[in-house]
């Protein structure tokens, strides 16, 4: 199940993918009683999301997916990944410039 991942991440969009790592991060977090145990929890979120995925596929006689997806939810989920990025870069200024105030502090004392 989980080598089929590749091919569902290709599907899913960028919020699903956001959450499955999430999950799997909180899943890594919690106090577990074996390691089994969230290796079980992670396989049956897989699951789930394949199931997920194949009903987005769906469609009626018509055509049209049974799942509404909103027409400008690609652009949107596009222009928060360009302004992700577009923070993070500033961030990594931001701390690049800190990190030469404090040397050029520690210099002169």
């Amino acid at each position: 199940m989980l080598g089929q991942l590749p091919d569902i991440a290709t599907e899913l969009g960028v919020g699903g993918i956001f959450a499955l790592l999430l999950i799997k991060e909180v899943l890594s977090y919690r106090k577990k009683g074996s390691n089994g145990d969230s290796y079980v929890k992670i396989c049956k979120i897989g699951t789930q999301v394949e199931q997920l995925t194949d009903l987005h596929k769906q469609s009626d006689a018509d055509g049209r997916p049974l799942v509404f997806r909103p027409p400008g939810l690609d652009k949107a989920i596009s222009a928060l990944n360009h302004s992700v990025n577009r923070m993070t870069t500033m961030v990594e200024k931001q701390t690049d410039l800190l990190e030469r105030l404090r040397a050029a502090a520690e210099a002169k004392k």
